[in-house]
């Protein structure tokens, strides 16, 4: 008995000697490893001891995807004597089985095996394993881009797991659900489930899957636009880091440089990004796991690539895709190949691009790895564009924007247009070029819009950053008042102990240096409170500034994004036509094309007006020079503007005025005018009419513009001078408006010294009516 204990015992401290080899990476190549494995699986088959064997064909399988070693294992626990660990090995080692052949994409053989482990785990009455098993069938669907069908095995893994849960289940099932929703589009509930897979494993407390959530939940929420979040979990990862032993989980320490690397690349600092990468790749290559470096190193290629270090990723995508070669990850080959196609193609070698994108586009097809498909076809198409080879370029793109629609691919949807209206206009389909080009027009309009709104983000967080630094630099130096003062009482009370001491020995001088003492104690902590209410009051007005800021960068873009795209939108479109036009010697249509250019072109000349003048006021940069003008004169200028566009819709644009003068800023009086009269041609019917008066109301010069338009709604009325766009309405021929031109009107007006006042009824008509001091009073 004791000999077959010490034999036991020399057979498993060999196998742990073999594994601890092949895990620290003293076979650095596949020729090296290979016999130390057979080895140890020799030494494997020798052992009764079911758990070691399990233990050690975990670990095999785990970091060097065995799955005869998976297989093997389980087999041997088949044979042994049941007992109720052994169920759980074998469960285990059924479920490792599975994940094995999903990993090696053997998706019918892993569909097998977690059906497999479901019917075990239901004939052993376990319901955790039995929803480990969901799990995986969720893996498979997601897999496949088969959502509805995950959505039905999570629900499943859900309400087993919910029976005998753990903070391990839970935290691998608020994954899934995360994954689930991201495919989905839904970056709210994603978000949820990240933020609660960070909780479940700090619960866990497994520091690996601590920092796989911290790093995860890092790069999302900066992919979403929330820095100032992002950086706080950047933050509390770093933290948790420092608390680890020094070179342990260099894995995941890796992982958290990438997810910082992206952090940085979002906040437009590439070269920190880059360097974030390097140490990203260099912990990697201490672990001495092979394949494990090989794919940090095509991860560190695609940030070189993405941050325009093209040469220098050739060279790193080169090294990596031979060693992903050698170790046979095909997922991860075909997208190196991906990354060199796009870097030779911007260094303008074609041919090579060629050559390694062609054979990478049918792998990844075999493979189903449809993101890398799209952003192949999208190269490849791109690419024969330049070339010139227009039909074959379309027939990548089509295919590729197709797919990109069907599975919510939207950032490659502007290049995909792009080259497909180039692509048709060269081989003479006009309508389908404009059709493209104007889709176009609308992804770029909106990813120009997102770039501005998120370099605003990144300079708001980080003002809140910095603020969030200064509260808690003030809040440390709050603490240092609040001891100093405690130090004070302190020695106040030492002083009193002294000076009843000293009274008792009749000693008043003390006394007087006692008093003295208390008196600076509390001047000082008079003058540190005071102090600290400064500080306080200037957070708060800082606070309240950028909160004004942001209100009015929000009211900026919404202009922009909601009121310039129409117009620009049509400016491109006309231009295009008129190229076209002039190109296959149409004239037919041309005088139409050009008065349409010229409407839009007043639109967009008012609304930048109006636009320029309301960001001047917001500022109080809008100089007011008032002096004495001819009101008939300002109105018979602004009717003037306005004839063709009454003419056009055949309203009556009249005027009645008065010899009159009036004491007011010339650009506010024009901008007054303005706005009310096209107001009242926007929202009057065709056979309409618009008329301007003025006359003298005591000390005023009243101005009225009346129309027999559409009239307001009297909940309209109350917040009409509002910059809020609920209000806006299309005009009768569906002229869009801004907000901003009634706002301005109501501004300029009260800082002229006068009033404004509206009456108007619905189907009838409305009348705006503005009094400003006379000239000579």
């Amino acid at each position: 008995m004791c000999n077959c204990g010490a034999k036991a015992g020399r057979v498993r401290f060999a196998g742990w000697f073999i594994l601890f080899q092949l895990l620290a990476g003293w076979g650095a190549s596949n020729a090296q490893n290979l016999p130390r494995i057979d080895s140890l699986q020799s030494l494997l088959m020798k052992s009764a001891d079911a758990h070691w064997v399990g233990e050690v064909h975990w670990q095999l399988a785990k970091e060097f995807a065995r799955y005869d070693s998976a297989k093997a294992a389980y087999h041997i626990s088949l044979a042994l004597p049941y007992t109720e660990a052994d169920s759980q090995l074998e469960l285990r080692l059924l479920y490792l089985v599975a994940e094995i052949d999903r990993s090696h994409l053997q998706l019918e053989r892993a569909r097998a095996g977690y059906q497999l482990l479901v019917r075990q785990a239901k004939a052993y009455g376990d319901s955790l394993y039995c929803a480990f098993g969901w799990l995986g069938f969720n893996r498979l669907a997601q897999q496949i881009s088969d959502l509805p069908q995950a959505r039905s095995y999570l629900d499943s893994a859900s309400y087993l797991g919910g029976k005998e849960s753990t903070y391990q289940f839970r935290a691998e099932l608020s994954e899934q659900w995360c994954r689930f929703y991201r495919n989905l589009g839904d970056t709210d509930s994603c978000q949820m489930y990240r933020e609660q897979n960070l909780k479940e494993a700090l619960r866990w407390g497994n520091p690996y899957w601590i920092l796989r959530s911290y790093s995860d939940i890092i790069k999302r929420t900066a992919d979403q636009g929330n820095y100032l979040e992002a950086r706080l979990y950047h933050e509390e990862c770093r933290a948790f880091l420092d608390q680890l032993p020094q070179g342990s989980f260099q894995d995941m320490r890796a992982m958290f440089f990438w997810a910082e690397s992206d952090l940085f690349m979002q906040m437009g600092m590439p070269d920190s990004a880059v360097a974030a990468m390097e140490t990203y790749l260099a912990l990697f290559q201490t672990i001495k796991i092979p394949y494990r470096a090989a794919i940090a190193r095509a991860n560190f290629t695609n940030r070189l690539i993405r941050a325009g270090h093209y040469e220098r990723g050739v060279l790193e995508g080169e090294q990596a895709l031979a060693e992903l070669i050698r170790w046979r990850r095909n997922k991860a080959v075909v997208w190196t190949q991906y990354l060199l196609g796009k870097a030779y193609n911007h260094l303008n070698q074609v041919t090579k691009a060629r050559a390694i994108l062609e054979p990478a586009l049918e792998e990844s097809r075999r493979l189903r790895n449809l993101r890398n498909v799209a952003n192949i076809l999208l190269e490849l198409g791109m690419m024969e564009v330049a070339l010139g080879a227009y039909d074959k370029a379309a027939t990548y793109l089509e295919e590729g924007l197709q797919l990109s629609e069907s599975y919510q691919f939207r950032d490659l949807l502007e290049p995909y247009t792009l080259g497909l209206a180039k692509s048709h206009d060269a081989l003479g389909n006009p309508q389908q070029a404009l059709d493209y080009m104007w889709r176009h027009q609308e992804l770029y309009e909106e990813s120009r819009i997102q770039e501005i709104e998120q370099r605003e983000q990144v300079k708001a967080a980080v003002f809140d950053y910095e603020k969030r630094n200064d509260s808690l630099a003030h809040s440390a130096e709050r603490q240092e008042l609040i001891f100093e003062n405690q130090v004070a009482r302190q020695a106040l009370k030492k002083t009193r102990w002294i000076v009843g001491f000293s009274v008792v020995c009749g000693g008043v001088v003390l006394l007087g240096v006692g008093y003295r003492r208390k008196q600076q104690s509390a001047k000082n902590l008079r003058r540190l409170s005071t102090a600290v209410q400064e500080k306080n009051q200037e957070i708060l007005t800082k606070s309240q500034q950028l909160e004004k800021v942001i209100e009015d960068k929000d009211q900026f873009f919404s202009i922009i994004s909601h009121d310039l795209r129409g117009p620009i939108r049509a400016f491109a479109s006309l231009a295009f036509l008129l190229k076209t036009q002039i190109e296959h010697g149409e004239t037919k249509d041309l005088e139409e094309l050009v008065d349409m250019l010229d409407l839009n072109a007043r639109r967009v000349i008012d609304l930048l007006e109006n636009l320029l003048q309301w960001a001047l006021e917001q500022q109080g940069a809008m100089p007011f020079s008032p002096e004495m003008l001819p009101v008939d004169e300002s109105v018979t200028e602004v009717i003037s503007i306005f004839s063709l566009q009454a003419e056009n819709k055949r309203i009556t644009l009249q005027a009645e005025t008065s010899q009159e003068q009036v004491y007011a800023d010339r650009n506010y009086l024009a901008t007054i005018l303005r706005n009310l009269v096209s107001n009242a041609l926007k929202y009057t019917q065709e056979g309409g009419r618009v008329a301007v008066r003025t006359c003298t109301v005591e000390d005023q010069i009243e101005i009225q513009i009346q129309d027999n338009g559409i009239g307001i709604a009297p909940e309209i009325q109350d917040k009409l001078f509002d910059t809020n766009k609920d209000k806006v309405r299309s005009g009768t021929h569906g002229e869009k408006g801004t907000g901003l031109g009634l706002s301005l009107v109501h501004d300029f007006v009260t800082r002229s010294g006068g009033t404004l006042q509206v009456e108007s009824t619905l189907g009838e008509g409305t009348t705006f009516q503005v009094r400003l001091p006379k000239g000579g009073v």
